[in-house]
């Protein structure tokens, strides 16, 4: 769930947030992250209670309930394969950007690069080998993890403005209520939602687990908001304070290259690119699995 959340559109949201704020959309996060804490306990208690994930709970309760699964089913393919081209670009551009630095300038069109990663998908689920480059991922996931929590500490933050920052304010600048409502989007996600029930009927808990349902949720909303908050406070405290200001992911390298170097920026490229893998594998979970709606297991 954390890999989930936690990707390009995440990290810059709350870059951007960071950047052109400081703190004090902090309030923002925790609302989202509070919400999302109590729909994952809610969607698990479901689950706990009948054994069986959502879909299939509002295909069965309900009078009409498999029109409604249905639409729900397929609305969140359609998002989530919206989502993958919109991840595949980034992907594109984060690489060709890489290849750049690399190469003293010279680079690939992001067509060619598309049809590479397409391709190399293709052969890891073949030869069942996703699984393996997955783990490849969570690991550069957890280095950008780390990476922005020494930062945040070599900074010497004021925990005074992240304090105030939990107040709610909006500031009164064009683009505030849509990053605020991007913000939200990041975090609470309906598809977390849908996906929370299947992993907790695939772990077989029942009402006996749901002290461990509801802790297990907890962390996960925990950690959503601490990494988040790691790097809204980063920005803030470098970007900020330095006047600069983010929109997308590139920016993020050519902003960063001058301040760490090549090397630096290579590392960062890759990191990013880490959690944008990760909808692939939410997208073949959230088409597969959930094919239980229809009476069966997959």
């Amino acid at each position: 769930m954390i890999g989930y959340n936690i990707g390009t559109g995440s990290v810059t949201t709350m870059a951007k947030s960071g950047a052109e704020y400081g703190m004090s959309l902090f309030w923002a996060l925790v609302l989202s992250c509070v919400f999302t804490f109590v729909l994952m306990v809610a969607y698990g208690k479901v689950t706990l209670v009948t054994g069986k994930t959502a879909l299939f709970n509002i295909k069965s309760e309900f009078k009409y309930g498999w029109i409604l699964a249905l639409y729900i089913f397929v609305a969140l393919i359609i998002g989530e394969l919206l989502a993958l081209m919109g991840v595949m670009g980034i992907v594109a551009e984060l690489l060709q950007e890489g290849i750049r630095i690399v190469s003293g300038g010279k680079t690939i069109q992001t067509v060619w690069i598309i049809l590479i990663i397409v391709v190399l998908m293709y052969i890891l689920l073949w030869f069942g080998r996703y699984k393996q480059f997955e783990k490849v991922l969570t690991v550069f996931v957890i280095l950008m993890g780390i990476c922005f929590v020494v930062v945040f500490f070599m900074l010497k933050p004021d925990f005074m403005a992240i304090v105030k920052g939990m107040v709610p304010t909006v500031p009164d600048k064009p683009g505030a209520m849509g990053l605020i409502a991007a913000m939200a989007g990041t975090t609470c996600s309906a598809a977390v939602f849908i996906m929370r029930s299947t992993v907790v009927a695939e772990k077989g808990w029942n009402v006996n687990n749901l002290k461990a349902e509801k802790k297990d949720a907890f962390v996960s909303a925990f950690m959503m908001l601490f990494l988040s908050g790691i790097i809204m406070a980063v920005a803030a405290g470098t970007l900020n304070v330095m006047g600069l200001k983010l929109d997308n992911t590139l920016e993020m390298i050519s902003l960063f290259e001058p301040l760490g170097g090549k090397f630096a920026a290579i590392i960062l490229i890759i990191e990013l690119l880490a959690p944008d893998f990760q909808p692939f594998s939410n997208c073949f979970n959230c088409t597969l699995v959930d094919v239980r709606l229809f009476g069966k297991t997959a």
